[in-house]
């Protein structure tokens, strides 16, 4: 039985032309740029309402929590 030839990623990786890994390099950056601006437009379009999910990073589930509505038993 012949031995297989694996490659590893890495290697499968820079076997490639280089203008190729420039290609998917770029092609990557563009793809996470769009994502982000997608994100945004949709979040401006939805807004959140759930009200156990806080719309500004100031503030915190745990400042929203009263502790007098927690009953131990």
């Amino acid at each position: 039985m012949p031995q297989q030839n694996v490659k590893s990623f890495w290697q499968s990786f820079k076997s490639l032309p280089r203008r190729t890994r420039i290609y998917l390099g770029l092609g990557g950056i563009v793809f996470a740029l769009a994502g982000d601006h997608l994100a945004k437009i949709l979040e401006e379009k939805y807004p959140n309402t759930n009200p156990l999910i806080p719309n500004d990073n100031s503030e915190t589930l745990s400042s929203q929590a009263s502790v007098d509505n927690f009953k131990r038993s």
